[in-house]
C-alpha cells in the first residue's frame, strides 16, 4: 500500500512539473522580437512598437497580439506596431495588429516572397550601373539602372510583379553622376 500511495504521488508530481514546464511560451521570445518602447494613454489606449528580425506571418502577428492584449487587459484599446531591422519606429510600420476593439491584423509591407522576387529580379540586357531596393512599406520596390546602346535606362519592379522601364537623363557635374529621371503623368 505505501509502494502503491508512493507511485501515485510521484504520478501527481511529474503532472504538475509538466504542466508548469508546458506553460504558453512567451511569443516575442519564441519570434525573437524586441519591444522597443510604448505609449501609454491613462486606461484609453497603449501602443507598443516592436522590432521583428523578418517578414512574419499574420498567423504569427495575431499570437503576438493575443498574448500582449492578455497582459494589458486595462487598457481599452491596443495599438501594436512591427518595425523590420533596418527601420525606425518614425517610419511606417511594416505591419500592425490593432484591438480597437476587435483584432484588425493589416501587414503594410512587402512579404518574404514579394521582397525575394524584387531582390532576385532578372537583369536587364545591358551594363548594369546600380541595383537597388527599396523596403519602405506600401513602396517597396527594386530598381536598376542600366545602359544599352548608348542610351541610360531605369527598371522599376513592384512586389505584385509588376514593372516599367523608363529612359534616363545623364549627366556630370562636378565629377559626380547624375541620372535625370522625367516624371510622366499619363491620361486616359
Amino acid at each position: 500500500m505505501i509502494m502503491k500511495n508512493l507511485i501515485v504521488k510521484t504520478f501527481i508530481c511529474t503532472a504538475i512539473i509538466m504542466t508548469v514546464g508546458c506553460a504558453e511560451q512567451d511569443a516575442l521570445e519564441k519570434y525573437n522580437c524586441k519591444i522597443v518602447h510604448s505609449e501609454t494613454m491613462q486606461s484609453i489606449k497603449k501602443s507598443i512598437y516592436i522590432q521583428i528580425p523578418e517578414q512574419l506571418t499574420e498567423e504569427q502577428l495575431r499570437e503576438i497580439a493575443t498574448q500582449l492584449r492578455k497582459k494589458n487587459r486595462k487598457f481599452e484599446r491596443l495599438f501594436i506596431l512591427y518595425y523590420l531591422p533596418d527601420m525606425d519606429t518614425d517610419d511606417v510600420a511594416w505591419a500592425t495588429t490593432h484591438f480597437n476593439t476587435e483584432l484588425e491584423i493589416d501587414i503594410l509591407g512587402a512579404d518574404k516572397n514579394a521582397e525575394q522576387m524584387m531582390k532576385t529580379i532578372e537583369l536587364p540586357n545591358g551594363e548594369i550601373i546600380g541595383k537597388w531596393y527599396f523596403n519602405t512599406p506600401l513602396m517597396e520596390h527594386s530598381v536598376i539602372i542600366y545602359e544599352v546602346n548608348g542610351k541610360y535606362r531605369m527598371k522599376e519592379t513592384y512586389g505584385d510583379g509588376s514593372s516599367g522601364e523608363s529612359e534616363l537623363q545623364y549627366s556630370k557635374v562636378n565629377g559626380k553622376s547624375k541620372f535625370i529621371y522625367e516624371w510622366k503623368i499619363r491620361s486616359n
